[in-house]
């Protein structure tokens, strides 16, 4: 264990000042009129107005005056023998349900205690036990723990309250907070209570001893302990999808099936989202007479990359020369790589929250083969069990799709930071004997990995010949789709004492960490074939015993 003790300066300090009371009523929270002190109340005297005649006071005065002064100023540690009763509002957990805040019937539950004190506007006072709940504390409420409950609730240096809040959080991100206290003008006080916040049970969740909203605050004699941070979680990599491959071209038509014309077959498409890819067509048969007799050419694939002019091209009709095949068409570029985390995250009234990495970005499709040229026609074609006659030739085969590109990795999520005192008052907060326990802050979810494109579809053959007339030429295979971007990681968790946001909190606690030196979570490293793992990868977490985030 490393101790640290913590400096934060002492301008502008609060003292710890009793509150101030009126002269002949004594009140902390408490009735006046049962503690038989208010002016009301006072024996009429000479020249006084108490009684009916103005003499000497009636009997009701007389037996009040009698009436023993109950003292509730201060915090139990000056209070012989414990406070009593009418000073506040008891808490013992363990204790069977039903109690009414008393010290002979106390409350089980702390918080219905401390809402039990907000009505009442009277100081709770707590069993030196342990509390096994979340508690929440409104702005001017005061808590005093540290009490002997099996002897008259007397102070005791020996023992402190406990409060141990179990983990609740639902969802990745999350903080665990043990102790919140709300925000508003008055100044909240807590004496001798111990506070230990729970460690995630999900990816990516922080641990808060206390959390304290914007309220002016006055801590003493507490230890503070926040649990680890968790891990954050990775960022979606999806899965081969076959779904994702191209599309085959379609076969061109035979001399023997073609009369005076033969178009050549359309190119097939392939839907990718916002994006599509295509087959060239295949070239038309030429005419078997006339001024041209030459084969049609083929039509491109889509969509044109202007980083491959030559992909997708189209194949030549035959002329002089024989016909030529479709052009393969060029892959998909992948999708740009997501950056790595920055920064330290976030504090709210929520919690802590880190960054995470980004996502990377989807592949392109790949582009669609170019369609195959088609042959010259002939005259007088003699075909098996067909009437012979002029025909067209045959067509070139349409261009195979392009694969469609791959879904982008997720980026990586933040890991859990742990923080013993997290603060975002403006007010003033004071530490007095105050000790932060902090744990380990988790690591950053690494980048998802990016889904790999879609396979490409091939080239389809063209059409026969006959009789010494040529084929069709082929279409062009499509190009593969681009894999999408790989994710960046997540930012790794902090390891702090005091996280504030406002004005940072006055006195010197003892700082200990849980291993030296304090382990902070390391930022998740970039997803699978990222062009620049360095900037891919999230920050690291940051430690100390006073940071402002």
């Amino acid at each position: 264990m490393r101790n640290v003790s913590l400096f934060l300066g002492t301008s502008g300090l609060v003292a710890v000042v009793a509150a101030g009371y009126a002269a002949g009523c004594v009140s902390v929270g408490a009735d006046c009129a049962l503690l038989a002190s208010c002016a009301e109340y006072a024996d009429a005297g000479p020249g006084g107005t108490g009684g009916q005649d103005g003499g000497g006071g009636d009997a009701r005065s007389d037996a009040m005056s009698d009436a023993p002064v109950v003292d509730c100023a201060g915090p139990p540690m000056k209070m012989a023998g414990g406070p009593d009763t009418s000073c506040g509002v008891f808490a013992e957990p363990g204790v069977a349900a039903g109690g009414d805040g008393s010290k002979k019937s106390p409350f089980a539950s702390l918080q219905a205690a401390l809402d039990a004190a907000a009505i009442a506007g009277k100081p709770v006072y707590a069993c030196a036990k342990e509390f096994d709940e979340s508690v929440h504390l409104p702005s001017g409420l005061v808590l005093y723990g540290g009490l002997d409950c099996t002897h008259g609730w007397a102070w005791t240096a020996a023992q402190r309250t406990r409060i141990k809040a179990p983990a609740t959080a639902t969802t990745s991100g999350a903080t665990e907070i043990a102790v919140r206290l709300g925000a508003g003008a008055g100044k909240t006080v807590i004496e001798d209570v111990d506070v230990i916040a729970a460690g995630g049970a999900l990816p990516g969740v922080s641990s808060v001893a206390v959390l304290i909203e914007d309220t002016a605050a006055e801590l003493t004699r507490s230890k503070l302990t926040a649990g680890d941070g968790t891990k954050g979680e990775d960022g979606v990599s999806p899965a081969h999808d076959p779904g994702l491959d191209g599309f085959d071209g379609v076969l061109g038509f035979n001399i023997c099936g073609a009369d005076v014309t033969n178009p050549g077959p359309a190119g097939s498409t392939k839907p990718c989202g916002a994006q599509t890819s295509a087959g060239g067509q295949g070239g038309d048969g030429g005419m078997p007479s006339g001024a041209s007799l030459a084969g049609g050419d083929g039509q491109a694939g889509a969509p044109s990359d202007p980083a491959s002019p030559g992909g997708g091209l189209a194949g030549k009709g035959q002329s002089a020369m024989a016909c030529t095949a479709g052009v393969p068409g060029a892959d998909g570029a992948p999708g740009s790589s997501g950056l790595g985390s920055t920064g330290t995250g976030a504090i709210s009234t929520s919690g802590y929250a880190g960054t995470a990495g980004t996502d990377g970005l989807d592949g392109k499709p790949g582009q669609g083969g170019g369609g195959g040229g088609g042959a010259k026609g002939k005259l007088q074609i003699v075909c098996l069990q067909l009437p012979t006659k002029d025909r067209a030739g045959a067509t070139g085969g349409s261009g195979g799709t392009g694969g469609c590109g791959g879904v982008r990795g997720g980026g990586g999520k933040a890991g859990g930071s742990s923080i013993a005192l997290l603060s975002l008052a403006t007010h003033p907060v004071t530490l007095t004997g105050v000790v932060l326990d902090v744990g380990n802050g988790g690591d950053g979810g690494k980048g998802g990995d990016g889904q790999d494109g879609g396979g490409n579809g091939s080239g389809a053959n063209g059409g026969q010949g006959a009789n010494g007339a040529s084929a069709g030429c082929a279409g062009g295979n499509g190009g593969h789709g681009g894999a999408g971007g790989p994710g960046g990681g997540g930012l790794g968790g902090h390891a702090i004492g005091v996280a504030h946001g406002g004005t940072a909190p006055q006195g010197t606690p003892t700082v200990t960490f849980k291993t030296t030196p304090p382990t902070v979570g390391l930022g998740g490293a970039a997803g699978a074939n990222n062009t620049d793992p360095v900037a891919g990868k999230g920050a690291d977490g940051t430690s100390g015993p006073l940071v402002k985030l």
